[in-house]
Formats: structure tokens, sequence, C-alpha cells
């Protein structure tokens, strides 16, 4: 029975991990779900102020200039991990990339702790040179890059969504994260940045458990 106990507390507090990561995460539109794109409508090589236009909250930037805003069915890219929507970034692996920034609810603060989370897929009908790989950042200007945070590396052209999380103590202050692609194409979806609950909040949830197996015990 212990052991049971142990086993539902430890997937008790995996849950609420879950629901707090998404249920405060700080990037207002992180799947790309907001915007005026017509429903089933894929939209291609869309200019840095097409897209920023389309997609709210989100501003483009990058030197290539050529997003693609995708729903289901495309035949190309794997359908969206979240939602409706996926965005698929262009690229030479080089000088040219793509590049946009999330515009968050409240700014990341410097010192603090912070989960991020998101998805990566590889075309399934494209060979993009190299590894498969976007990297993340925190700026304070929404047509910069800013500081770099993470680097993701995956499989190439699998079609399949790779996920991705990261924890991290803020360096910096910033209003926005950042996205930019290193190889030639990739797509990208379902971006979350959640703080850490507080020490005192995981208390609160282990001596709600407590009460509960203290009550399940004593009624037997």
């Amino acid at each position: 029975m212990k052991t049971a106990y142990k086993l539902l507390t430890v997937a008790a507090l995996l849950a609420a991990s879950e629901t707090a990561l998404a249920s405060t995460n700080l990037i207002l539109n992180g799947d790309f779900e907001i915007n005026n794109a017509v429903a089933g409508q894929y939209q291609f090589n869309l200019s840095n102020a097409e897209f920023s236009a389309l997609v709210n909250d989100v501003t483009a930037y990058g030197t290539s200039a050529e997003l693609d805003l995708y729903t289901s069915g495309s035949g190309y890219e794997p359908n969206p991990q979240s939602g409706a929507w996926e965005v698929r970034l262009h690229g030479d692996g080089g000088g040219l990339f793509d590049a946009f920034s999330f515009r968050l609810s409240s700014p990341v603060v410097s010192g603090t702790s912070y989960n991020l989370r998101f998805y990566v897929a590889g075309d399934l009908g494209m060979n993009p040179i190299g590894p498969l790989s976007i990297k993340v950042g925190l700026s304070s200007d929404a047509s910069s890059f800013g500081a770099l945070l993470y680097t993701s590396n995956g499989l190439i052209g699998t079609g399949s969504w790779n996920q991705y999380d990261y924890s991290f103590i803020a360096a910096n202050d910033a209003s926005y994260l950042t996205v930019q692609n290193v190889s030639v194409s990739a797509v990208v979806d379902n971006f979350l940045l959640a703080p850490v609950p507080e020490p005192e909040t995981w208390a609160m949830l282990l001596a709600g458990l407590g009460l509960v197996g203290w009550a399940a015990r004593q009624r037997r």
C-alpha cells in the first residue's frame, strides 16, 4: 500500500507540473492558433511583414523572410503538434535564416527559474543540410534575437515531432522569446514558457496529498 501511495504521489506531482506549465504559459501565442489565416489554407513563403500581420503577438525579422504557416494535411509537414497551425522556418544553413519573436504576457525576470518546452520536426518531403536545429533566445527587442538560451538538435526529415524541455535561471530580463532556424528547414509548434513553482506551492500540494492519503486510511 505504501508503494502504491508513493506512485500515486509521484504521478500527482508530474500531473501538477504539466498543468502548471500549460496554465502559466507566458507566451501569448505559442502554438500560432491566434491568427488571421483562412481555415484549411496553407500560407507559403510569407515575408516578415506578412507573417507578423497574420499571426498575433509574433514578430518575424529573419534575413530569409519566407516563413510558412501550415495546417493539417499538407503532405510535407507533420500535422500540427497542438491545434490547427504550425510554422516552417527556411534558410540556407548559413547567412540566410527565418526568425521570429513571441511576445510574453509578463517579462522574464533575471534570476528567476523557468521551464521551457517546444516541439521541432523535419519535413517529410525535404532534406535539410546538417542536423535539424533551431536556436531559442531571450530579448528585450521584438526584432532582435537577444541572448542565446538553448539550441535544439534532432532527426532529419522523419516527419515526427521531437519534444525539447529546458530548465534555466534567467540571466537577463526579457519581454520576448526568440526563435531562429539553424538548418535549412525546420517545423516548430507549441512553445511553452513558465516560471518554476515556488517551494511553497509544492509544499501545499504535498500537504494536500498527505491529507487525501490520511483520509483514505481512516475510511479503511
